[in-house]
């Protein structure tokens, strides 16, 4: 199962903010969500309110049994190592990994491991060169030959800044190579964190993309095995499409049905569908609506029209055994007299989805 963390930054603790945090933080356990992301690391606050903050999150975390991740940097490492005080109360805490932002060394990571103990750390994806990986690896191995190493993304907040897929693939790459997982930042226009409110994507493209299209793109573009949704307080609605799209990669697509649609076309329509692997760019065919019905299914010819993109489609018995195959079109095509055109899919974005369907997603077409 993919990992997944949610963010939550330092802020002013007072109860009915303790209360609220602890809802969202079983909303996001209740959808398989088991990671929690925070940072002593924000230079618009101070270490002693960011560490007050990380104790008390902690907590939070822990009873839930949830795991903490804190995002650490920079002067703050050097100004939390030389406060004995806040890492004597951090000792009862339970940090779990501490990703490693930048303007660190190795002297001062040996020493916050050796104090606070965590499960392990995780290095800076888009930050980190080849000729860096092996000393990394090789300085926390001598450190733990059992310390967890992990790699994530920055998350970027000016528009224009994220990075592009050649270069985030192939800094993925050297991280998967040692066998290092990779995770991802997902933006979220829900409650976007500012001071620019644009959403904190990895990815510059993904900074105005669909959020389920996201998810997709990152499990079969990027294959990544980790995502941190860097905005903070997702919906449910949320939620539900992380836990349908990751955990049982089921995707919904909103279709319209033609007023020519029959009853017959309308169940083969609304069943599950996973397309065939070997489909081409520009009919998608439905291996399960085979499946579904009976052999070389009687359909009658029906609005045998212009095929557009986006719509679909399904064989008539002029096409013989192929009758009651469902497809998907993807370009523009003639008119057939053996396939009638029942229904038509409502956004033209949503067919970014299909391009996962080598990856044996299902597909649900729900009725509009």
């Amino acid at each position: 199962m993919m990992q997944c963390a949610i963010s939550i930054y330092p802020q002013e603790l007072k109860d009915e903010t303790r209360e609220k945090i602890k809802k969202y933080l079983s909303l996001a356990k209740r959808y398989h969500v088991n990671q929690v992301f925070t940072s002593i690391h924000l230079p618009e606050l101070t270490l002693e309110e960011q560490g007050t903050f990380l104790m008390e999150i902690a907590k939070i975390v822990q009873d839930l049994k949830m795991s903490c991740i804190a995002d650490i940097g920079g002067n703050f490492i050097k100004e939390l190592l030389e406060n004995q005080g806040m890492m004597e109360d951090l000792k009862k805490c339970e940090i779990d990994y501490f990703r490693l932002d930048c303007g660190y060394d190795f002297n001062q990571i040996s020493e916050l491991y050796h104090q606070l103990k965590p499960k392990g750390f995780i290095i800076n994806a888009s930050m980190v060169r080849q000729s860096q990986i092996d000393e990394h690896l090789d300085f926390f191995h001598e450190l733990d030959p059992n310390i967890t190493i992990k790699a994530c993304h920055n998350f970027y907040v000016r528009d224009e800044s994220g990075l592009d897929r050649d270069f985030a693939l192939s800094q993925s790459k050297m991280f998967e190579e040692k066998g290092v997982p990779v995770y991802y930042c997902v933006p979220s226009f829900d409650h976007p964190r500012g001071p620019l409110h644009l959403g904190l994507p990895t990815i510059e493209e993904h900074r105005k993309m669909a959020f389920e299209n996201i998810l997709l793109d990152l499990m079969n573009t990027y294959r990544a095995q980790g995502i941190l949704f860097a905005d903070e307080w997702l919906s449910e609605s949320k939620f539900k499409q992380i836990d349908s799209v990751i955990n049982k990669k089921i995707v919904d697509i909103p279709v319209e049905l033609y007023d020519s649609c029959s009853e017959e076309e309308k169940q083969i329509v609304c069943g599950s569908h996973v397309f065939r692997y070997d489909s081409n760019d520009k009919f998608l065919r439905s291996r399960s609506s085979r499946e579904m019905a009976e052999f070389a299914k009687e359909i009658a010819p029906n609005h045998c029209i212009e095929r557009k993109k986006g719509d679909i489609t399904i064989d008539n018995e002029n096409y013989l055994r192929y009758s009651g195959e469902l497809q998907v079109v993807m370009k523009d095509a003639i008119c057939d007299k053996r396939v009638n055109v029942v229904a038509h899919i409502k956004n033209e974005e949503d067919l970014q989805k299909f391009g996962s369907f080598r990856e044996g997603i299902t597909y649900r077409f729900i009725v509009e």
